[in-house]
């Protein structure tokens, strides 16, 4: 991982600007495919919510760009360059940005920045000042940024908004991983998602949102699972934990307040409400790969409410269903089991 505490440390932290206007953020944390952009889809649609529709990657990877490239980074090389469309059709999801002018947005954003003391917080801040003013949603007390993995910079976050609150929202592991791999199916340019890196940041993710509590961050950690079949019972424990009222609207996925129908991996989506999603890891990942994913996170599984499938199986039993799944043995496996008797089959027979 790269190491950014430098980057951090070099920072000028602007407290003079008007964050009253601005509200306080929200950050919604969580691995991908957990649900994060459900969670973030249901709070746009409250009054006193400005939700940021698409991820900045703000920390992860704009303000490790040079000082001068950041504001062009933010806008043309994340996921914010995609509301230039007016129609967003991708694995991701189908999104409407019809009422939306990037142009303003844009402009809006930069007129802000310049009159700013340019630092980090005063980047992403711009960004939502120039976000709330080109669609006129200019009413509301909190602001909400999404990018899955927060959870890892949360530290940083504290530093920067002292107001600032963390959504964590977790999903059993074994299904969070086999809908991020088919998901990557789904990609262009698709990531090979590795199950020890899974395991290793899905358990990262935890401990890390688990620190920022004990050091005095105020957060909560939700369900995915309850969020889907008792929409309404963990929406309003979401609400009362931002501090605003209940709204019916919280019930209904929206994308800059537009109707959006989901992103789930399996293609269960519909418009207009949250629909439950089948857990169907039992059918699309390996028992090796279950029993993988249960040992390593066996504890947090626990302490989380996912129960296992399978025995805990020897520490012996768990290296021999590594190097099955490592990509590296298996083709080991390949050149001993089928290139080299093909070889051998040539020379003899």
């Amino acid at each position: 991982m790269t190491n950014i505490d430098n980057v951090y440390n070099d920072m000028v932290i602007n407290s003079e600007l008007d964050n009253e206007v601005l509200g306080d953020p929200i950050f919604i944390c969580g691995y991908p495919k957990s649900g994060t952009t459900l969670l973030a889809s249901l709070l746009d649609g409250h009054s006193e919510c400005l939700v940021v529709p698409e991820e900045t990657k703000f920390f992860k990877k704009v303000i490790l760009q040079n000082h001068e490239d950041r504001f062009d980074y933010l806008f043309f090389h994340t996921n914010i360059s995609v509301l230039r469309k007016d129609i967003v059709d991708e694995p991701s999801g189908i999104r409407d940005y019809t009422k939306i002018d990037f142009s303003i947005l844009y402009e809006l954003s930069k007129k802000y920045w310049r009159q700013s003391e340019k630092s980090n917080i005063d980047l992403l801040e711009s960004l939502v000042y120039g976000f709330a003013n080109a669609t006129k949603n200019v009413s509301y007390k909190y602001w909400v940024e999404k990018t899955p993995l927060n959870e890892n910079y949360l530290d940083v976050i504290q530093q920067y908004w002292k107001k600032s609150k963390a959504i964590l929202i977790i999903r059993d592991p074994r299904q969070t991983f086999c809908s991020h791999r088919e998901y990557q199916h789904k990609k262009k340019q698709p990531s090979k998602i590795m199950i020890a890196n899974f395991v290793a940041r899905w358990k990262e993710g935890i401990r890390s949102f688990v620190h920022f509590l004990k050091n005095g961050g105020t957060g909560i950690i939700i369900r995915y699972e309850e969020l889907v079949n008792d929409t309404e019972a963990v929406m309003k424990k979401v609400a009362h934990f931002i501090g605003v009222s209940y709204e019916n609207n919280l019930l209904y996925p929206t994308r800059a307040g537009t109707s959006w129908s989901g992103n789930s991996a399996f293609n269960e989506n519909d418009f207009n409400k949250v629909t439950p999603r089948s857990e169907n890891y039992l059918d699309n990942l390996t028992k090796n790969e279950i029993q993988y994913i249960e040992y390593h996170l066996s504890e947090l599984m626990h302490q989380n409410g996912y129960a296992p499938n399978f025995n805990k199986p020897s520490m012996l039993s768990v290296h021999a269903i590594y190097y099955d799944l490592h990509p590296k043995f298996n083709k080991i496996k390949r050149l001993i089991f089928v290139r080299l008797p093909q070889f051998l089959k040539k020379i003899f027979i």
